[in-house]
């Protein structure tokens, strides 16, 4: 079961960094640019998807789950935007 949900992890990392171009790296360092910013929200919002916890995301980012919470929910709200920059983004991940 373990190594099922790593790889998940493993898959949502890698299709996120691709489909949003960035590196792994910059998606899990703390930076606050944007682009990368933006990039790793996708990937909380993959993991939730996955039926993991704020809190066990929270420890695959080293972020706190708050931070995670946040995540999630400004995704939510940039996309019901319709801002067009992510919504490419969100139209790559899904044809991954």
């Amino acid at each position: 079961m373990k190594d099922q949900r790593d790889e998940i992890v493993t898959k949502a990392i890698s299709d996120v960094c691709e489909c949003c171009r960035v590196q792994e790296k910059l998606l899990m360092s703390r930076t606050r640019v944007e682009r990368i910013a933006v990039a790793r929200f996708f990937l909380y919002s993959i993991l939730r998807t996955e039926g993991y916890g704020l809190i066990e995301i929270g420890r695959i980012t080293e972020r706190d789950h708050g931070a995670v919470c946040m995540g999630v929910k400004r995704l939510r709200m940039r996309l019901k935007c319709n801002e067009p920059v992510l919504l490419e983004m969100r139209k790559r991940l899904v044809d991954c």
